[in-house]
């Protein structure tokens, strides 16, 4: 794998391109702790999304770009998966979810079960996707490892609904959010857990997104300071928080 995709430094850079003619490239920084490897990268048209987390101690750096190296990232873990079991699957809940029908909520409760059915099936009870189209009429699958999933060229189009699976059972990281906010093909993104649980996260308006992330580093630079998963858990849920609290994002958990 070539040394562009990773540098062992103190610093993690993530760029994220804009899906349009007029392609826009935003920058930021930030503090990267091994229990919080979980990013997207575009590259070459692929989407490649990295780590759920590492569960492993101890601080290090990795310098991600959109340029160089292999199109696939893997990152090891020291922190076991939770093994999907049918009575995780058969709790998934209901989620009401805002812009979708009931019908279609019921189609996401029951699409969420068959993505742990074929994680479990398929995939070790490691990572998986569902995408789909606007109308939740068309699904493409992907499988990942424990910690990564290609998506190829499939986060393309409009008001697209994603969800996947997290083997580890966290929540949304910074990455997370930072995919989120940087793809406007995406409408919703949302983890069914292996344990069952589920979270849902949904654009209730356009968003402008260099203000969103000059907002999102303002809370990194204010809460981060050893780089802990602590301090990432902080600021995505402040974000979030203040997000939900204007209207702009609803999030469920």
């Amino acid at each position: 794998m070539s040394n562009d995709w990773f540098m062992d430094y103190a610093s993690h850079r993530v760029r994220l391109i804009a899906l349009e003619q007029e392609w826009l490239e935003i920058r930021y920084w930030y503090l990267f702790d091994e229990q919080e490897r979980r990013g997207w990268i575009t590259k070459n048209g692929r989407h490649i999304l990295i780590g759920e987390d590492s569960g492993s101690g101890g601080k290090s750096g990795e310098k991600v770009d959109k340029s160089g190296g292999s199109g696939i990232i893997k990152e090891k873990s020291d922190k076991p998966i939770t093994e999907i079991v049918d009575s995780a699957i058969e709790r998934v809940p209901l989620v009401r979810i805002s812009g979708y029908s009931d019908e279609q909520c019921a189609t996401i409760q029951q699409q969420h079960r068959e993505l742990l059915k074929f994680a479990r099936d398929n995939n070790d009870s490691n990572e998986v996707a569902f995408v789909f189209n606007s109308s939740l009429q068309e699904k493409k699958e992907f499988k990942g490892s424990d910690d990564t999933i290609d998506f190829g060229g499939a986060l393309y189009g409009s008001d697209l609904f994603i969800m996947h699976n997290h083997p580890r059972n966290s929540s949304y990281s910074l990455n997370d959010i930072t995919e989120f906010l940087g793809n406007q093909s995406i409408k919703t993104l949302t983890i069914v857990k292996n344990n069952g649980k589920v979270e849902t996260l949904t654009k209730l308006s356009v968003i402008d997104r260099k203000s969103s992330f000059r907002e999102l580093e303002r809370i990194i630079k204010k809460k981060v300071k050893t780089g802990s998963k602590a301090e990432y858990d902080k600021v995505v849920k402040e974000y979030l928080t203040k997000k939900v609290s204007e209207g702009v994002f609803e999030w469920l958990n």
